[in-house]
């Protein structure tokens, strides 16, 4: 093509367009580089503060040392409380026992009603049921 009609001097857009490519991706790579440093920052700083969250060594393992010593009092508690229960339960059902020893011991004999020991009868009532003094006869029932 010639000079434009204007008299002035041939504009090549073309050589304007290509020219300007390099420059551009300059301009792009430079704002994508600051770009990834300022993620690398943000990211190295979530880490940091992470860092500071998490418990050292030394405070997990005083952590751990004081959760045994809790866990070993529970345990204790536990265990005395259990030998209490077993040692009840051990005296109703040997109570137990005894009375329906002395139900077949003496009720086949002359049909008299048999005879309890007092101590195994006093063993076998249950004071602790919240309910016992609240049960109601059924009318046409008592």
């Amino acid at each position: 093509m010639g000079p434009s009609a204007k008299g002035g001097a041939f504009v090549n857009w073309e050589s304007i367009l290509i020219a300007s490519i390099g420059p551009v991706l300059v301009i792009v790579g430079l704002i994508y580089q600051e770009y990834r440093k300022r993620k690398n920052a943000r990211e190295a700083n979530d880490a940091t503060l992470q860092a500071q969250r998490e418990p050292t060594w030394n405070e997990l393992v005083t952590e751990n040392r004081n959760l045994r010593t809790d866990l070993g009092d529970m345990e204790a508690r536990f265990d005395k409380k259990m030998d209490a229960l077993e040692w009840k339960m051990d005296r109703k059902i040997t109570a137990f026992e005894n009375v329906f020893r002395d139900i077949f011991n003496q009720w086949p004999a002359d049909h008299e009603p048999p005879v309890f020991n007092s101590e195994d009868l006093t063993e076998l009532l249950d004071n602790n049921i919240p309910w016992k003094n609240r049960v109601r006869p059924i009318p046409g029932l008592a």
